[in-house]
């Protein structure tokens, strides 16, 4: 689902006498079936940001469009169905006595078929990796990471095209972590849906996302490919393209490195036969 904020500001109203401008003039557009992330420091309105698209907070001025239907219009109510909204620790907000029961619940409340929605139950504990032996155990007697892949399961379960995730790896391990982007990926791939991504961690930007935007103090910095934005020289580097900037000594931007492997090629290629060719190399 392709998205466009048009000189989208929000304003928090705190009391009568003060409020809080947490975005000003946001303009920028993301394509359909990309993933995008949404980085800035605490306080740059990341959040908002996503809270406006997931319909949850409406513009102080301007207008959220979602396939080129404005979001906030009376009869955006099939569109806001279509959009999937993670939590941070979305595991909180689990409550059914069994994980079943958690997982049925949407569709249930929908009126679909008993039949129609094991199937789904089925289908998507395939996505997140979850063995159906569970099923009838407590979502509370779950380990922690376990927890956490049943309340995304719950959200995937109504099959969203586009999903937004604030800051969906919180208070996981690399290795859970890792499991928990896959998780991600595979939905997008299998689904043909768009993500949303708050994250502080810009290596996952490099890592999974291919569009970027960057936010600060509530202002837009860059919005683009993910290889131009991290490019840029306006937001902080993932730490490969931070040790390539730091070989090359600031004389020039780093290349758009995403992982190890990508560093170690490009010192074993580039790097190191340009140091050879130097004059003292």
């Amino acid at each position: 689902m392709d998205v466009c904020f048009k000189g989208v500001s929000y304003q928090y109203e705190t009391n009568q006498a003060k409020s809080y401008k947490a975005l000003q003039e946001i303009s920028c557009s993301m394509p359909d079936g990309s993933f995008t992330a949404v980085i800035g420091k605490t306080g740059s309105g990341k959040s908002t940001l996503v809270q406006l698209l997931a319909g949850l907070l409406e513009p102080t001025t301007g207008s959220v469009l979602v396939k080129g239907h404005a979001l906030h219009e009376d009869q955006s109510q099939l569109l806001r169905a279509q959009i999937g909204y993670v939590f941070q620790y979305p595991e909180h907000q689990l409550f059914a006595e069994t994980v079943y029961e958690e997982l049925a619940f949407g569709l249930k409340l929908a009126g679909e078929h008993k039949d129609h929605i094991d199937q789904r139950i089925e289908d998507i504990m395939k996505v997140v990796e979850l063995e159906s032996e569970i099923l009838q155990r407590s979502p509370f007697h779950l380990s922690g990471g376990q927890m956490r892949r049943v309340a995304i399961a719950a959200i995937l379960m109504m099959k969203p095209k586009l999903l937004l995730i604030d800051e969906p790896t919180a208070g996981l391990d690399p290795q859970l972590k890792e499991g928990m982007m896959k998780v991600f990926q595979r939905y997008k791939k299998q689904e043909n849906a768009t993500i949303w991504m708050v994250t502080h961690s810009m290596n996952d930007v490099a890592l999974y996302s291919d569009h970027c935007i960057a936010l600060e103090a509530g202002r837009l910095v860059h919005a683009g490919k993910t290889r131009d934005v991290l490019q840029s020289g306006h937001v902080p580097l993932p730490q490969t393209m931070a040790f390539a900037k730091a070989l090359m000594k600031h004389q020039h931007r780093p290349p758009f490195l995403k992982n190890t492997e990508e560093l170690v090629g490009w010192i074993t290629s580039s790097w190191l036969k340009e140091k050879e060719n130097e004059p003292n190399g």
